[in-house]
């Protein structure tokens, strides 16, 4: 038997109306654990290191971060520096191995001064692997986090976090070296006399 059009579009109007009821009444007696909110912890301690492009024989401060999440931490934090294979090479750091203490959900910048060694081939990279264990006991804390630190050669700008303790991605510090002229700036905002 053969519904009139106008009976039949009511009834799917009726169906559709009890779908959104229904959803409702389930949604409001979900358990926040059910939807797997907070379900998974943090880890302990998080750690951050840059990235960068650096002149050759030009010191530069790059930061990284340490953060005890959730409970307090004693520290101490260690750089192996590499330069695996022929066109690479090992960076010069100001320091290798610190401590540092952090409260419960504390976040510090641990600034380091990175330097190219004018002897780097062209083009050429090397890595700063960051690793951070308990102080004492020395258990490992964080999972290990390897930077790369390219030398600016052959045209390739400079480019690097200029404040580490700055969240903003226009943190960066953008150098462009255009023959005998060097733009400093921002890389997206025009300087004022262009």
């Amino acid at each position: 038997m053969m519904l009139p059009p106008g009976l039949a579009r009511g009834r799917l109007m009726t169906r559709l109306a009890g779908t959104p009821l229904l959803l409702a009444t389930l949604l409001a007696g979900a358990r926040p654990a059910a939807a797997g909110s907070d379900w998974i912890p943090p880890r302990p301690v998080s750690l951050v290191a840059p990235s960068a492009t650096l002149s050759v024989a030009q010191p530069r401060t790059l930061g990284f971060v340490i953060r005890a999440n959730r409970v307090p931490a004693n520290l101490r934090w260690t750089l192996t520096l590499s330069g695996p294979g022929a066109n690479s090479f090992t960076p010069i750091v100001s320091a290798t191995t610190g401590t540092v203490s952090l409260a419960a959900d504390q976040t510090i910048s641990i600034p380091l001064t990175v330097t190219v060694p004018a002897s780097a081939p062209i083009p050429s990279n090397g890595f700063i692997t960051f690793n951070v264990a308990y102080e004492p006991g020395g258990g490992k804390a964080a999972a290990s986090v390897v930077a790369m630190i390219r030398a600016a050669t052959g045209g390739r700008p400079e480019f690097y976090r200029r404040r580490p303790r700055d969240r903003r991605l226009h943190a960066a510090q953008h150098h462009r070296h255009v023959g005998a002229i060097q733009h400093r700036g921002h890389p997206h905002r025009p300087r004022p006399d262009e």
